[in-house]
């Protein structure tokens, strides 16, 4: 359950977001991800939250992640971190982990990319980008969001 307020929970992102970096075949710097909400989170209300945030466009398609998928990935930046010995990183993402495992209800991540000619996402295409997320003590959805580029 959310321990903390969302102010709390907001300024926590707010402070570790910038610091925390993953490398894939870029650098990326974690940006703060928020999104007004209501109700469960379903495929179709995240795509209407999505691209209201002008995170999904016409042209592109997204992956919902279970909550165990998007704190594996957490977890993996994490580890990421630690193996290229960068402090600043390692101790956002420690931060980011822990906000996320106990402050957090209803995590899940999305993967944004293009689409496929049947309108899936299209698999090592280029830029995507990945948002893991969570439901503060307010019902709306607050995380980060990160730009990958996979060929």
């Amino acid at each position: 359950t959310a321990e903390s307020t969302s102010f709390g929970e907001l300024q926590k992102f707010r402070a570790w977001t910038p610091q925390a970096t993953y490398q894939s075949e870029t650098e990326s710097e974690a940006a703060l991800f928020t999104s007004p909400f209501s109700g469960r989170i379903t495929r179709t209300r995240m795509a209407a939250a999505l691209a209201v945030g002008g995170y999904l466009g016409t042209d592109q398609a997204f992956e919902l992640w279970s909550r165990t998928a998007a704190l594996e990935f957490l977890r993996d930046a994490l580890a990421q971190a630690t193996d290229l010995e960068d402090e600043a990183s390692l101790e956002a993402w420690t931060v980011i982990n822990d906000i996320f495992a106990h402050e957090l209800t209803s995590v899940r991540g999305a993967l944004i990319g293009p689409a496929d000619e049947d309108g899936n996402l299209a698999q090592d295409q280029g830029a995507y980008t990945i948002i893991i997320f969570g439901k503060d003590n307010s019902g709306n959805l607050l995380g980060i969001s990160l730009d990958v580029v996979w060929t």
